[in-house]
């Protein structure tokens, strides 16, 4: 896993999804980013284009996709997002993520809050709280 540490936490709540952006220096980037979007809605369509997942995000859309991760696990130290083969591709990382953040910096408990909230969705449940 390749640990970063992270400098800035973003959240929220649209009418259509929930959303935490992390932002880190990583080996190729100072201002690295992770976008983990939980849609409030799929319906059947959706579904069948496989978007009844979690979608995830470095930088822009050419880099992000849904179902590219088998477990977002947030503690209180870090959030770890285990990456499959797809979201390596997409994201263009060789190895999952290890992201660390300190108790201080701002935007980390409502971050915490939001993903609690994707708990709630069947495609949220990869999710876990440790």
């Amino acid at each position: 896993m390749h640990a970063f540490r992270i400098h800035a936490v973003f959240s929220g709540e649209t009418d259509s999804e929930h959303w935490v952006t992390l932002r880190f220096a990583s080996d190729g980037s100072e201002d690295d980013v992770i976008h983990v979007v939980c849609g409030l809605d799929v319906d059947e369509q959706d579904a069948a284009l496989g978007m009844d997942r979690l979608y995830l995000e470095r930088d822009d859309q050419s880099r992000g996709g849904y179902g590219g991760a088998d477990a977002v696990e947030v503690a209180a130290t870090s959030v770890r997002i285990h990456l499959n083969e797809r979201g390596l591709r997409t994201l263009e990382f060789d190895e999952s993520l290890d992201l660390h953040w300190t108790d201080t910096i701002e935007g980390k408990a409502d971050a915490v809050d939001r993903f609690m909230k994707m708990r709630e969705y069947p495609w949220g449940r990869i999710v876990r709280i440790v």
